[in-house]
């Protein structure tokens, strides 16, 4: 099942330090992407955090970011009071000198640099939670993420659907229109030229038939479109690149048919086929 790229999650934790927050939001990148949004407090979780990430994630740009809310038993952690007397200070000189409103309250204060005294113990107790709960919140993000995938997948599988039928169109079209034209080069040679060996008459418009020819390619389309359908049914960690390849190649194919087109009919069946592979394409960029 595909995984869309495209996701945001917001998680709550209730934990013995209060409630920890986690804001998550995915978007499509081609490689793996994470910037962690952290309290100065657990820069040094930075690290681990893209290690849990790429255990669960293989492809997307996500933006991660923390809020903790520390309960009142946090908050009777040993407190670093002469810098909460500076903070407190330089707020109220604010206030007056700039007539700028007070705006700290105590949240703002715990999350500042420093304000907290931690031990180790507690801080290495803390690191566990924030990392289990980062571990959870992926794991409520790549719900989000396959939930998306589901519509992707009906989406993409309307397109081949498309694509095929066309492609099928054009192929029960293509051996009367190629006789029709050896037919109507036949008549204008033979009119505009009265002696005309048969023999050479004949392996002309051999090679020119050859030339408008686009079986080949049909029948790429319809390879192309058949494993686009089985990789819908592979792993999603490997799926999106392998998409945007065989997407490229529809393109490429439909682009040789539209130049090499005999007829109306198959003219308009290559722009229909290369709008229906472009939207194809605009969707795999969103899946992993």
């Amino acid at each position: 099942m595909p995984h869309s790229m495209t996701a945001f999650t917001q998680f709550h934790s209730p934990c013995d330090f209060g409630t920890i927050i986690w804001d998550i939001q995915s978007v499509n990148h081609r490689h793996l992407d994470i910037h962690c949004h952290l309290p100065q407090d657990c820069m040094h979780l930075e690290g681990p955090l893209h290690n849990l990430t790429s255990k669960h994630i293989s492809r997307g740009k996500l933006h991660a970011k923390l809020h903790i809310r520390f309960n009142d038993q946090a908050k009777q952690q040993e407190l670093n009071k002469p810098l909460i007397k500076q903070l407190l200070d330089f707020e109220q000189s604010l206030a007056q000198d700039y007539l700028v409103s007070k705006s700290l309250d105590s949240n703002h204060l715990l999350q500042y640099p420093g304000v907290i005294i931690h031990n180790d113990s507690k801080q290495k107790s803390l690191d566990k939670v924030l990392l289990k709960s980062f571990e959870e919140a992926l794991d409520q993000l790549n719900k989000m993420r396959i939930k998306e995938g589901t519509q992707l997948r009906k989406c993409l599988t309307r397109h081949i659907q498309h694509i095929l039928k066309l492609n099928k169109e054009a192929k029960k079209q293509m051996p009367v229109l190629l006789k029709k034209q050896q037919q109507h080069l036949e008549h204008q040679v033979r009119h505009l030229c009265a002696h005309v060996d048969p023999q050479r008459l004949h392996q002309e418009l051999v090679h020119l038939a050859q030339k408008s020819d686009i079986e080949e390619e049909l029948d790429r389309i319809h390879s192309h479109a058949l494993q686009v359908e089985e990789i819908l049914r592979e792993d999603p960690l490997i799926m999106g690149r392998k998409l945007d390849f065989l997407a490229q190649e529809l393109n490429r194919e439909a682009n040789t048919i539209g130049s090499k087109a005999i007829a109306n009919s198959i003219s308009h069946i290559s722009i229909e086929l290369k709008v229906s592979i472009e939207q194809l394409r605009e969707q795999v960029q969103n899946i992993q």
